[in-house]
């Protein structure tokens, strides 16, 4: 498998949903942007480049002078160390690459990483002094669009992003696209993530199923009735834990482990934004359904049935890579990490993954992520704003190995080294590689028609997948990819949530409303509060701000 799809898997607990997550990782998404040390006569003076709407829009072509983009970084310099001697961040094979293929130079205005980066690019945005291009979150975008700040890029959009990238977003409707558009108009250039990452899946014991002769369950009772014969049998020798969980009970904070699918098997949606009964936009965390779905948490907890300590535990995953619990919940790359931490201590484990629990009428829901995470600015008055859209095209074809020059650049490398990189791709994009390794293993496809990332996880599942424990390096992704990605094939009702932005109020209390949330729910689960607690919680939800939130976010829904 490519070195960079090894480390961004393994990486994705950390930074799986996150504008500005995993910033100065080898491969996360990276939000580079800056305030304007170089004045913006630069842009003008440099763009070089006739008038390019004169001749038809190329969105690979090459400009006949220079143009530079003036931008910040997201780095930190000093602790680079996938450059080869002589490279910097400022000049190595993707700043090149970009520059051989479209001749646009990035000019580094200043770098920065972590809390000094966010406080140079919010100085930027509130002194009127932003580069030419950059990354920013949701929020910073709001703030850039109603400023005044960014050119509108619905024509550049248009005409010059590639066909490629325009199937990226119509693989998730287009939303990404709805997000970064404001009184019609686009605004930025949005970043596309998979959806996969936040479909969790009931992860079980086949081999504990198989020792005790049961069958896999389909509902939350099917579910409850396997964690008690686990435990009263003891089928790990080990004091067996039922179900396990993490403190932030759903996906939250980039957990894993968390009870989502349970929720949502009540048709709960604890951090979506619904509609209710009457068409109204209501926040999932405090709808009847939510109520029920804690009711039966309380009751299975009360049972023994939920991991006693799991508000507790630092790794919600501890009891699973210690063997005493067979039963968890997580997304399609459980393969990478923590499988074969369990493996390794019980060769007999044979982890399989299905999509469960089902709600009553035999369905399997799934909250998913925004598949937009980030977007690409460009400030307004740029004499070239398809710049940016070209080097976007250039990038993410260089990465999917679209382009065959790509073959050329060292894998080894860390994409963080592209001047400018929030990670972009299909919303579909394990589905599809599940499905092209599949083919070739199923004698429909010949191997031929895998990719450079595919063709890696095929020769590693052909090694590993009858001796995992020889090399679970290369088992992990493989089964990652074609076992537990072909669940994602299956039927499922996926559920957007309504609004995926950050309104003027939740800047200052939503922190604290998700705080409350979170502690109530475990209280109630955990016995330490009545379920007649989530009807007070509702209540202070409303008074501390969600009522407030609610509104912006209905008015935000309507423009």
């Amino acid at each position: 498998m490519n070195l960079r799809l090894r480390s961004t898997a393994i990486m994705l607990t950390a930074c799986l949903a996150l504008a500005t997550g995993c910033a100065s990782n080898n491969n996360g998404s990276s939000n580079n942007g800056g305030n304007a040390a170089a004045n913006s006569n630069t842009s003008s003076n440099n763009a070089g480049a006739g008038n390019t709407a004169a001749a038809p829009a190329d969105p690979f072509g090459k400009y006949a002078e220079p143009v530079t983009i003036n931008i910040g970084k997201s780095i930190d310099p000093t602790s680079e160390k996938t450059l080869p001697a002589g490279d910097t961040v400022e000049n190595n094979q993707y700043t090149r690459y970009t520059e051989e293929k479209l001749n646009i130079k990035f000019n580094h205005v200043w770098q920065a990483q972590g809390d000094a980066y966010t406080q140079k690019q919010k100085l930027a945005i509130a002194s009127n002094d932003i580069p030419d291009a950059m990354i920013v979150g949701y929020s910073d975008l709001v703030k850039l669009v109603e400023a005044g700040q960014l050119e509108d890029m619905t024509d550049v959009y248009k005409n010059y992003a590639s066909p490629q990238i325009k199937e990226m977003y119509e693989s998730a409707s287009e939303i990404g696209l709805k997000q970064a558009t404001f009184d019609g108009k686009l605004m930025a250039i949005p970043n596309s993530q998979t959806l996969a990452d936040s479909i969790y899946m009931l992860w079980i014991r086949q081999d504990w199923l198989d020792k005790l002769g049961l069958q896999p369950p389909k509902t939350v009772d099917e579910l409850a009735a396997v964690a008690k014969a686990f435990i009263d049998k003891d089928v790990s020798g080990k004091g067996t834990v039922g179900i396990t969980g993490d403190k932030a009970l759903f996906e939250m904070d980039n957990s894993v482990g968390g009870l989502d699918p349970i929720f949502a098997s009540f048709k709960s949606y604890p951090l979506n934004w619904v509609k209710d009964s009457s068409g109204n936009v209501e926040f999932g965390g405090i709808t009847p359904e939510t109520k029920e779905a804690l009711g039966k948490l309380r009751d299975l907890y009360a049972q023994g049935l939920i991991d006693k300590e799991f508000a507790l535990h630092t790794d919600p995953l501890e009891l699973v890579r210690g063997g005493k619990s067979g039963i968890f919940f997580g997304p399609w790359w459980m393969g990478y990490d923590p499988l074969p931490d369990t493996m390794k201590n019980d060769p007999k484990a044979n982890w399989k993954p299905y999509l469960v629990p089902l709600d009553s009428a035999g369905t399997f829901n799934t909250h998913v992520q925004s598949p937009t995470s980030a977007y690409f600015v460009m400030k307004k008055g740029f004499k070239h704003p398809e710049a940016l859209m070209k080097y976007i095209n250039v990038q993410v074809a260089a990465e999917t190995y679209a382009d065959p020059d790509a073959s050329k650049l060292d894998p080894g490398v860390g994409l963080q080294n592209w001047p400018m990189r929030s990670v972009t791709t299909y919303a579909d994009n394990v589905e599809r590689n599940s499905k092209a390794i599949n083919d070739v293993i199923s004698g429909t496809a010949d191997v031929s028609t895998l990719n450079s990332n595919q063709k890696p996880l095929y020769e590693d599942w052909l090694k590993t997948k009858d001796k995992p424990a020889t090399d679970f390096g290369a088992w992990g992704p493989a089964f990652s990819y074609i076992v537990s990605g072909q669940e994602l094939f299956k039927p499922m009702n996926k559920v957007f949530s309504l609004y995926y932005g950050q309104t003027k109020s939740m800047e200052t209390k939503w922190a604290n409303l998700l705080k409350l949330q979170n502690e109530t729910y475990t209280k109630i689960i955990m016995g330490g509060a009545d379920l007649s607690a989530f009807d007070e919680f509702v209540k202070n939800f409303k008074a501390q701000g969600g009522d407030e939130i609610t509104k912006e976010i209905t008015e935000a829904l309507k423009g």
